[in-house]
């Protein structure tokens, strides 16, 4: 009876293993890479540098396809550089202009096509938008979209934060079968803001998430923040006291992957929150010769498109 029991569990494990094996599983990651130089000039600090450091620990191959969503590269040699790492190793990455949206995408998957809806208002010198991927071929296809959106200071809530909010939203809604959004919103359900003179949950988050008609979304503040300027000095702007820190953001999750259609969510992490080796940017250690990468962690969800078997036929 014991063997029989163990024949029987090891039965089950297989089979188990042979559904999971058929299921087309994939991974997910938004990243804000805080990768801004132009005309010689860095706007965000050690930008070559940490631009080595993404290219050495963020571009990495899994066991299952993956598909990165990048906001911030505006710096075209970080741009050149994802390009060329994806030559390398077998990945594709969209080919609209990053230089005034900082938007790409990099995946292992096919790309039919890529494109970007600008927003109807934005920050001097800037194309913020959706940067859209349609993903697969003519068997199977979805779509992928990274996005950047303003933030919002503590006096009140941004006004053209919250038309790309509500255009976001509409772009989400509108496409139509499975859909996975990620980026930078600079909100979200757990939104602080420095000096707030007024409940940006209630003012910015909330609203927001109710235009969202059918989706879900990766809880990410249960895992902790992709905002700190608690440990993150490239956040913080330097070794200085938080009161003297300009903000808008307190400690918060800004970053967030949402999904719509046959997708389900099967486990979820923040990631690239540990320093890590960059050369000449000692003004924002946060351990001896260690810095994070980007003012910004990362989040990284590994997801099931329930209605494809398999990622093989791609």
């Amino acid at each position: 009876m014991f063997r029989f029991v163990n024949l029987f569990t090891l039965f089950l494990s297989f089979f188990a293993a042979g559904i999971r094996v058929q299921a087309a599983e994939l991974e997910v990651v938004t990243y804000n890479t805080a990768l801004a130089r132009a005309l010689g000039r860095d706007f965000n600090p050690c930008v070559r540098e940490r631009t080595e450091a993404i290219l050495d620990n963020v571009l990495k191959k899994s066991d299952v396809p993956t598909i990165f969503l990048f906001q911030e590269v505006f710096y075209q040699d970080a741009y050149k550089g994802l390009e060329r790492w994806s030559y390398e190793n077998g990945f594709n990455v969209t080919e609209t202009d990053s230089s005034r949206n900082g938007l790409v995408i990099v995946t292992d998957l096919p790309i039919q096509t890529d494109f970007l809806r600008r927003y109807s208002c934005g920050r001097f010198m800037q194309n913020p938008g959706v940067l859209t991927a349609r993903i697969g071929n003519d068997k199977f296809s979805f779509d992928v979209m990274s996005t950047h959106t303003n933030d919002s200071d503590g006096n009140a809530p941004d006004k053209c934060q919250m038309i790309q909010l509500k255009e976001l939203a509409g772009h989400f809604n509108n496409r139509k079968g499975t859909v996975i959004m990620g980026g930078d919103i600079n909100a979200g359900p757990d939104l602080k803001i420095l000096k707030q003179k007024y409940d940006p949950i209630q003012k910015i988050w909330e609203p927001f998430r109710n235009l969202i008609v059918d989706g879900s979304r990766a809880p990410t503040e249960t895992k902790g923040v992709t905002w700190d300027i608690e440990n993150n000095f490239l956040a913080r702007g330097g070794h200085i006291p938080k009161e003297q820190v300009e903000g808008p953001q307190d400690n918060s999750t800004l970053d967030h992957l949402f999904f719509k259609g046959d997708v389900e969510l099967i486990d979820y992490a923040i990631v690239y929150n540990r320093p890590v080796p960059v050369r000449n940017c000692s003004d924002f250690e946060t351990e001896s010769g260690k810095t994070h990468m980007s003012d910004h962690f990362g989040v990284r969800a590994r997801i099931n498109l329930k209605n494809i078997s398999s990622f093989s036929d791609l």
